[in-house]
């Protein structure tokens, strides 16, 4: 395959961007868990304030690792899982996958099922609103048995006793369009950066925060959702 090494370079690129979104993300949140640290530079442009990490926090930002997300993103939007329409099998995949990672990392399951939160998508369809200007869906049977889909939750314990019982959420969706059988040739949308890249934040900062060696004074809600290309 001739363009093999140019998708290579892009997935690279993708990677170490998302990498400096995480360490973005976990340095944001470490400042609202944990209290800011400043410290003052000069510039040409005058004095200005920085915020500085605590040693501890900085390792908790190295440990983030392009390579692992590399691995996640190459899963969840490999052709597998058939572009995570909402419903599908390839969404039932990625739910068991994310979960797999949750529990392997030591978040608390807080879905009503484990980690998972089940709904009827039978149910939830009919309550979408469509965009301005879209086509009305065409009439399906009723059907006679539930379509399970599911919220993927997990939480990190704070180390509060008081603080805990307050939470910072981090979330993504984790669907995408599926297949569109109307095209020629590859008809899957795979949805790399749409959103499974975002899902793979999620996976990536739950294990830099579990993996610190004194937990955030606050609890943090890991948590990816079905649906948003649906309109949810």
């Amino acid at each position: 395959n001739t363009h093999l090494p140019k998708r290579v370079e892009k997935m690279n690129k993708k990677m170490m961007n998302v990498k400096a979104l995480c360490s973005a993300a976990l340095v944001s949140q470490c400042l609202i868990l944990s209290g800011t640290v400043f410290a003052q530079t000069n510039s040409t442009a005058g004095a200005k304030q920085v915020p500085m990490l605590p040693a501890t926090m900085q390792a908790t930002v190295d440990r983030i690792s392009a390579e692992s997300m590399r691995g996640h993103l190459t899963f969840l939007a490999s052709d597998l899982l058939e572009g995570r329409d909402t419903p599908s099998r390839g969404l039932d995949l990625a739910a068991e996958y994310i979960a797999a990672q949750f529990r392997a990392i030591g978040l608390e399951p807080a879905g009503g099922d484990g980690y998972f939160q089940n709904a009827d998508w039978n149910v939830l369809k009919k309550e979408i609103r469509r965009r301005p200007g879209a086509p009305v869906p065409p009439a399906e049977a009723e059907p006679t048995t539930p379509t399970i889909v599911r919220n993927v939750i997990g939480v990190l314990r704070g180390s509060d006793p008081v603080l805990r019982d307050s939470y910072v959420l981090v979330t993504a969706h984790y669907d995408h369009v599926g297949i569109k059988e109307s095209l020629a040739g590859d008809k899957i949308f795979n949805g790399a950066n749409d959103d499974a890249s975002g899902t793979v934040s999620v996976i990536e900062l739950a294990k830099a925060f579990a993996g610190m060696k004194e937990r955030p004074k606050r609890s943090i809600v890991f948590m990816t959702f079905f649906g948003e290309e649906k309109g949810l």
